[in-house]
């Protein structure tokens, strides 16, 4: 029996394994380790890791104690496991399509709506600068607290609580528009807001960990205003993004991948779905496997952020607005 270290890499040599077969569940995690410790296994390129619920090759795996997980090494070669130890480990998960999912689906449409007639109400009025502001310092402060929460003692978790995911950004952004209506933090939210956060309302990958009322609420305050906000600049206040917007939040977007992947690799975690699909079930099965669906991302978000720019930026959309902004990122209506 093989004694894995919490943190750190382990090599293993095809002379370490039973018929050149790893059982990870036959391993010895040590007693340091909590019984619902949850450790990641990364193999070497070349190598076939598997689980029985997906036989088919991966680059890398997630592992618990809780299921039974297999590494093939390449005949004769070694194998490396990249271990990251977390001594949080979630109690349940919001069931995608369950009641709650639905409800909460139904009460963003409803919200949607509602917001969109009132910023056509205040809008030009007295009343739109100072609502706008108060909605801002409340996304902000918000979203202040849940990313101080995270790094609590008894909250920190490497894997969720930097501030490497998307939405993360999406609600310094969203928080940025309201409070400024910089045209380029406009854009971004557009574009963001609406697609890439989307996949989080859709397809939420929520874990609920100590306080599962406060989890929830704020899990979908903050995506939900993420999405909303978007919603009343375009439609409600009338501002449209450019073709340079779109560049501009095209540009943000790889600049976050970026960093986001950056920080993928000097701890182990898997912010923005960068280095392996949800745990769920998400729009990115239909993708392939990593990292193939991650160039399909990539194109299709182009294409499809290509699509929500082009109506504004015909010959009529252009004549119904005046660019605003030294980055020329938005026109208003």
């Amino acid at each position: 029996m093989v004694s894995l270290p919490t943190t750190g890499f382990l090599d293993l040599r095809t002379s370490d394994l039973s018929l050149r077969q790893y059982d990870l569940d036959q391993v010895n995690f040590g007693s340091a380790a909590s019984p619902h410790s949850q450790h990641q296994f990364q193999c070497t390129p070349g190598s076939m890791c598997a689980t029985q619920h997906s036989p088919r090759p991966r680059t890398y795996v997630n592992v618990t104690q809780k299921g039974v997980q297999h590494c093939y090494p390449p005949s004769g070669g070694p194998i490396r496991l990249h271990i990251v130890h977390s001594s949080v480990e979630p109690i349940d998960r919001m069931t995608p399509y369950g009641s709650e999912h639905i409800t909460v689906l139904i009460f963003t449409v409803f919200l949607s709506i509602v917001a969109i007639y009132l910023a056509r109400r205040i809008r030009g009025t007295r009343y739109e600068d100072r609502i706008l502001q108060i909605a801002g310092w409340i996304v902000l402060a918000v979203t202040v607290f849940w990313t101080l929460w995270g790094f609590l003692p008894g909250n920190w978790n490497i894997e969720q609580s930097l501030p490497f995911q998307l939405s993360d950004a999406v609600r310094v952004i969203t928080a940025i528009a309201l409070l400024t209506r910089a045209g380029w933090a406009v854009a971004i939210s557009y574009f963001w807001g609406l697609t890439l956060n989307l996949q989080s309302i859709v397809t939420p990958d929520l874990n609920y960990f100590d306080y599962p009322a406060l989890e929830f609420v704020m899990y979908w305050f903050l995506h939900i205003a993420a999405f909303i906000v978007p919603i009343i600049f375009v439609w409600g206040l009338g501002y449209r993004p450019t073709w340079r917007g779109y560049g501009i939040a095209y540009a943000a977007t790889l600049i976050w991948a970026g960093c986001a992947s950056s920080a993928n690799m000097l701890t182990g975690a898997n912010y923005g779905y960068l280095s392996n699909a949800p745990a769920g079930p998400s729009v990115l099965d239909v993708l392939g496997p990593w990292p193939i669906y991650i160039l399909w991302e990539a194109v299709i978000i182009a294409a499809v952020w290509a699509f929500m720019t082009w109506p504004w930026e015909t010959r009529t959309g252009r004549s119904k607005g005046t660019v605003i902004g030294r980055m020329r990122a938005v026109r208003r209506k």
